[in-house]
């Protein structure tokens, strides 16, 4: 894996920063994701290439969104796996994430359950097959 954080979409993120604050406010969404108001204004018009620190908390931020809302999406998926992962040392992230996908098409099996059909593309992405 050439990055211990595979990137979520930038472009995804951005497009439900802009929605999120067509919905309420620049202040609002500022202040969940933990930034300035021009900060997001900034990362909405893609001013500049967004700082690590910026993307991690607008990563974190989306992962929550997704959760509320329970989409199916491997965008979320990977969102929220990559926070998870972000819990760990750096240099653990690439394990981590190999064995969150791992284990979860081993409990969508053992569910007797299909699996979503983006764990396997996530599992390829993340180095490993699923369950």
């Amino acid at each position: 894996m050439s990055s211990p954080d595979p990137p979520i979409s930038v472009a995804v993120v951005r497009r439900e920063a802009e929605a999120a604050v067509a919905a309420t406010s620049l202040r609002v969404v500022a202040d969940e994701v933990g930034i300035s108001a021009m900060s997001v204004r900034a990362f909405i018009l893609a001013a500049n290439q967004p700082q690590q620190r910026t993307l991690r908390k607008f990563n974190a931020w989306y992962a929550r969104r997704a959760a509320v809302r329970r989409t199916e999406g491997m965008e979320d998926a990977r969102a929220a796996l990559i926070v998870l992962a972000g819990l760990y040392p750096e240099a653990d992230r690439p394990r981590v994430l190999r064995n969150l996908v791992d284990r979860m098409g081993r409990e969508f099996h053992e569910s007797r359950m299909p699996p979503p059909p983006w764990l396997a593309e996530l599992a390829a992405e993340f180095g490993q097959g699923t369950g």
